[in-house]
């Protein structure tokens, strides 16, 4: 209008006040709103906070917090603030840490089976499984830590209780072990005397004992061994014999 004449710049000059006071309080408006958007956001946050979500399943174990104390990552005291507020564990997911010998750790490896022994559930042996073997041994123990997993846990199990965890041969081993052992002689270990080509056992005939030159062959199972020589079967032997024993000598039979 003012353009065409139809107006005076004083009536130009009102209009754009007007308009720029009515942006001006527009835009404060729209900061307004997204600052109030910004505020139920950081209390939907600071309510959430506040509430403790587990990052799996399971049981609580310990309470490591009361009503009024701090809690802050790293708390190591009153003064400080506690540094958790429960002690959460998953039971259907249960290992036993052990020490096993440093001489004993050629026969144990990853995945093999184990049966696990508890103290507090005398009744029942549960089904185990090698996890892993600790790549770090202590030196003055002589001794490896090797954790085994639980395959069956129950009710009756839970966190910081005693076990015992006996290393089973594998599926295969124990076959092979089975089928070398189906054929042939066998005797106790303890009852074979001597070394080489001069081992021999003593048997027992009647209340009297003779020599019986033996040699053995492979590896023991189970304290037996198998031999080849005088021994043909079904003989009785006599199983850590004294030293001046000899042919010919009367002994007795243990009760």
């Amino acid at each position: 209008m003012y353009n065409r004449l139809a107006g005076t710049r004083a009536t130009l000059e009102r209009a754009e006040t007007t308009f720029n006071a009515a942006q001006a309080i527009h835009n404060a408006r729209v900061a307004a709103v997204a600052a109030a958007k910004a505020s139920v956001s950081e209390v939907k946050e600071s309510i959430r906070n506040m509430f403790i979500y587990a990052p799996f399943d399971g049981t609580v174990v310990t309470k490591d917090a009361e009503k009024g104390e701090s809690i802050m990552p790293g708390g190591m005291g009153a003064s400080s603030g506690r540094g958790s507020v429960i002690t959460l564990a998953n039971l259907d997911q249960l290992e036993v840490d052990t020490d096993v010998k440093e001489d004993y750790l050629s026969h144990i490896h990853a995945g093999q089976p184990t049966q696990v022994a508890v103290d507090a559930v005398s009744d029942r042996r549960y089904k185990g499984r090698v996890r892993a073997i600790i790549p770090m041994g202590d030196r003055t123990r002589g001794i490896v830590k090797v954790k085994v997993s639980v395959l069956d846990p129950d009710e009756r199990l839970f966190p910081d209780l005693s076990a015992t965890v006996h290393f089973l041969p594998d599926q295969k081993d124990e076959t092979q072990a089975n089928q070398a052992m189906e054929k042939g002689v066998f005797a106790p270990v303890a009852a074979i005397q001597g070394k080489g080509d001069d081992q021999f056992a003593w048997v027992l005939e009647g209340e009297k004992v003779r020599r019986a030159a033996v040699k053995t062959q492979g590896d023991s199972h189970d304290g037996l061994v198998r031999v080849t020589g005088d021994l043909t079967g079904g003989e009785q032997v006599i199983t850590d014999p004294p030293e001046d024993l000899k042919p010919g000598d009367e002994v007795k039979r243990a009760e």
